[in-house]
């Protein structure tokens, strides 16, 4: 294989591939003179050639100046990517001493919160700072101005319960909530209203603020015997409120037991009614059952929805029982024929629609009320025990006979 080295005491030369043999795919140029070998985008660009390419150039070097030998060794230097990972991450734990040593040397005040994006504040409490380097904070800032607020504990403004609006009417006073409450629980109330009595005066609470460069410093602090108080009215109020939700939920679900109950009743009722059973549209069996069950003045929405329901149910079951009626009637239409032959209900119907009227009349009474169907109708005027017989074309007889 000829070689690919340039001739002796010659800079420039053949093409050096860095990356695989010269038979094979593109090739790279070997730079042309000692500026370009030494300088630093020649140095990164030897980085990247492969172990073939390095061992070329190694050779091509081994004849040349000691300026060229800065290639060979900046590739073979070792990097320290990860001893500067570590130094770089080393003052992340040593960072709150390095603040606070950096805040003494420059007399800077440290503030351990960040301002809330939205309204430009901070809020501090006892845990973040104590009072005194609250204070002292604000002193160094040169305050003029500190806002303060004290809350003052009232014992007779603590344990009240408050009104329930819900379960009075539009007319009515609001009802004593402490009426509601059994036993056990006014005796928790009353022990908890005894033991806020103690503190009656005293410093509940105190928040304190500061504004330094536009943003508002709060720092807050309550007593520990008001945090006790005001954890045991927590779970007092959590306590009566799931008691009074179990409470309601079961007066719902008795409250649905006795509707449901009335609707059956009032169903039943309806589907009796020859009146209702009758009716062949939703209007009039509405107007009848408002006349059987008239609007409660107490609670008409209450009284409607029950109505509303009954007829519902009610007009089913009469559109069930009339369909089985008349399969009856229709299966024993023979003895239904003689019947209503027998009962000289047609005597008087000489045409045909009055025919039809009068059968329907017979049928609604025999079911009790329910009116027939055009089916049922038909099958039963078409018996031939009920056919009519046709009328006579001929010349009727004389009344007297001829003479002679």
């Amino acid at each position: 294989m000829a070689s690919l080295l340039p001739p002796a005491g010659e800079i420039g030369g053949p093409p050096i591939d860095c990356h695989r043999p010269p038979q094979q795919g593109p090739q790279r140029v070997l730079p042309t003179d000692a500026h370009n070998l030494t300088s630093t985008n020649t140095l990164r660009s030897c980085q990247q050639y492969t172990p073939y390419a390095r061992a070329q150039l190694r050779v091509f070097l081994s004849d040349r100046p000691p300026t060229f030998q800065l290639i060979a060794s900046h590739r073979s230097a070792p990097t320290q990517r990860g001893t500067m990972s570590k130094q770089v991450a080393a003052p992340v734990q040593t960072a709150p001493q390095t603040v606070s040593q950096w805040a003494q040397e420059h007399t800077c005040c440290i503030v351990p919160a960040l301002p809330n994006s939205e309204d430009r504040a901070v809020h501090l409490d006892s845990d973040d700072m104590t009072l005194e380097d609250f204070c002292r904070t604000a002193a160094n800032l040169g305050i003029r101005v500190l806002y303060q607020e004290v809350d003052t504990f009232d014992a007779d403004e603590f344990a009240v319960l408050p009104a329930l609006p819900l379960t009075a009417g539009p007319d009515s006073d609001l009802p004593d909530p402490e009426a509601a409450l059994d036993s056990a629980e006014r005796k928790d109330l009353a022990a908890l209203r005894a033991a806020a009595r103690r503190h009656h005066g005293q410093t509940a609470g105190i928040e304190l603020c500061f504004v330094a460069d536009s943003v508002a410093h709060f720092w807050s602090d309550s007593a520990p015997w008001w945090d006790d108080l005001a954890e045991q009215w927590d779970d007092f109020t959590s306590l009566l409120q799931h008691t009074r939700e179990e409470q309601e939920q079961q007066a719902e679900a008795a409250e649905q037991i006795d509707a449901q109950a009335e609707i059956a009743r009032m169903t039943d009722t309806l589907a009796a009614l020859p009146a209702f059973r009758s009716a062949t549209n939703h209007a009039t069996r509405r107007a009848v059952a408002s006349d059987a069950f008239p609007d409660s003045d107490d609670e008409p929405h209450h009284s409607g929805y029950l109505l509303r329901q009954a007829v519902a149910a009610a007009s089913d079951r009469v559109q069930a029982d009339a369909l089985a009626a008349y399969r009856d009637v229709e299966k024993r239409i023979d003895e239904i024929a003689e019947k209503l032959a027998a009962s000289d209900a047609l005597a008087d119907a000489t045409t045909q629609p009055t025919r039809r009227i009068k059968a329907a009349d017979f049928l609604t009474t025999l079911t009790g009320g329910y009116p027939p169907n055009t089916r049922t109708v038909t099958l039963l005027l078409g018996h031939r025990s009920l056919t009519v017989p046709a009328a006579r074309t001929g010349r009727p007889a004389p009344d007297t006979l001829p003479l002679g």
